[in-house]
């Protein structure tokens, strides 16, 4: 039953129910405010016929209306899927066999916003119901929880997973990062992401920490605000993020009271180490890198990183609590420390399966998955990735990963975000550069020159795809 998780955090809460639960823009309410508006929303939802396996899509910002929504379709037995407007474009609602959607006023990019919100209208809360015409029944859900899958194809996966899987996840979590009941966080990561939903929402939740919400749009500017006037303990962030805030920096903005952070966390995609150092000394706390994917539930490995001399600061750390890490070849043979090979992952909050995709023999539900990212352990069992398999080239008889060469892009400080792919012979390079940032590609033509000493024009096709806005982006 999906309601256990909610079971626990009312138990966990009744200790607290006085505490401030949760705060956004708008307004901040304690955990006994928070329970008895998700019982008034799960209420609400009932009459509209929400119930046991049905699946929800949560078009909503960062907002304590968010959370309320999500809990109280927890509480009734449904199962969430929070989407963005770009997911929505991606996903075939109609294949999932969706009940209905709640769209939040605030989501007006959303394509069920017009649908569901009309001029003149008078409404009860800020968010409507928006039945799915083309629901059938039929059978039911197994999962309890359902998150989009961070992979490159153009369609997202529909992640299942279940509430044993759910909650030992966030409880190695909360572990492997020491959270407290005394911290407060900052979630300037959207919640439609497995990182920001499960790996820092529910996390802090579970152990009643108190919560900021951010609009993702405007976080990075908000952050230097927040951290001091509600003394923010921890902050989740993903590499753009990191970029952004560094280039500020250099430019003589982004600075601020930090004293009262124990760490910063950054996950989500590979963090080059001059961008890691340059944040570390912004923020002067320990730097937190993380692994995960959606599909492993999502958390996997921690290491802690105190020093900016550390010599582990390229490894994304060890394996969390109840998961185990190993190295493999070809052949699902296991590797010794310092060989190379595919990263396997065993714990039991492995998906169940692709809703809206068959699963391939590489989940085993429950228990493994074999990744497509290759690393390899040090003796002490840190894991160090290498990149994705086949993003590596040879040049001048030298094996190059795609990461390699982004690291002396991202050097420069103006790029938020690469995409490298391998097409025609060549290795296509896609960058953003970070808003008012007026980098060529010759540019980097010219990086890429001195630190590989190869003809980079005949290597490499590099496009500058236009300025960026503050969005947090993967």
């Amino acid at each position: 039953m999906t309601n256990k998780i909610t079971h626990q955090l009312r138990v966990t809460h009744s200790g607290y129910l006085s505490k401030t639960a949760l705060i956004d823009e708008a307004k901040q309410i304690t955990f006994q405010q928070l329970w008895a508006e998700v019982d008034r929303c799960a209420a609400l939802f009932r009459e509209q016929g929400l119930g046991t396996d049905k699946i929800i899509v949560l078009s909503f910002p960062n907002t304590i209306d968010l959370c309320v929504s999500f809990l109280a379709i927890v509480s009734v037995g449904a199962v969430p899927l929070i989407v963005n407007d770009v997911q929505e474009a991606t996903i075939d609602f109609s294949a999932l066999n969706v009940y209905g959607f709640l769209i939040h006023k605030k989501s007006t990019h959303s394509v069920f916003y017009k649908q569901a919100f009309r001029p003149g209208e008078n409404h009860l809360t800020d968010f409507l119901f928006l039945p799915n015409e083309h629901y059938y029944g039929g059978p039911t859900v197994a999962a309890a929880l359902l998150l989009t899958s961070s992979g490159s194809t153009s369609n997202s996966k529909v992640v299942q997973l279940t509430t044993e899987g759910i909650m030992k996840n966030v409880a190695a979590n909360v572990a492997s990062l020491g959270i407290r009941p005394t911290d407060v966080t900052v979630i300037a990561l959207p919640m439609n992401y497995s990182y920001g939903l499960i790996g820092q929402f529910l996390s802090h939740l579970l152990v009643g920490s108190t919560i900021v919400l951010t609009e993702t749009k405007f976080a990075i500017t908000q952050i230097p605000k927040l951290i001091p006037q509600h003394q923010v303990t921890s902050l989740f962030t993903v590499p753009p993020m990191i970029r952004q805030i560094n280039y500020w920096y250099s430019k003589g903005f982004y600075r601020g009271d930090f004293s009262s952070l124990r760490f910063v966390t950054v996950g989500g995609n590979h963090i080059e180490r001059s961008s890691l150092i340059k944040a570390m000394k912004i923020f002067n706390c320990p730097f937190v890198k993380t692994y995960g994917l959606a599909e492993a539930g999502p958390r996997v490995c921690t290491n802690i990183i105190d020093s900016v001399v550390s010599q582990e600061i390229e490894s994304v750390g060890k394996a969390i609590e109840g998961v185990s890490i190993s190295i493999v070849d070809d052949a699902g043979h296991e590797l010794a420390a310092g060989q190379t090979g595919k990263v396997l992952v065993k714990s039991p909050s492995v998906t169940i399966g692709y809703l809206n995709a068959d699963t391939p023999n590489e989940i085993v539900p429950h228990q493994e998955i074999l990744t497509k990212d290759i690393g390899y352990l040090s003796a002490s069992g840190n894991l160090s990735l290498l990149g994705r398999k086949g993003d590596a080239l040879t040049m001048n008889g030298n094996v190059i990963w795609f990461n390699q060469i982004a690291d002396v892009i991202y050097s420069t400080g103006q790029i938020l975000k690469l995409t490298l792919t391998r097409k025609d012979d060549k290795i296509h390079i896609e960058a953003i550069p970070i808003a008012r940032c007026t980098i060529t590609e010759e540019a980097i033509a010219l990086i890429l020159c001195e630190n590989f000493h190869v003809d980079a024009w005949s290597s490499f096709e590099i496009t500058i795809i236009g300025n960026s806005t503050i969005n947090i982006v993967k």
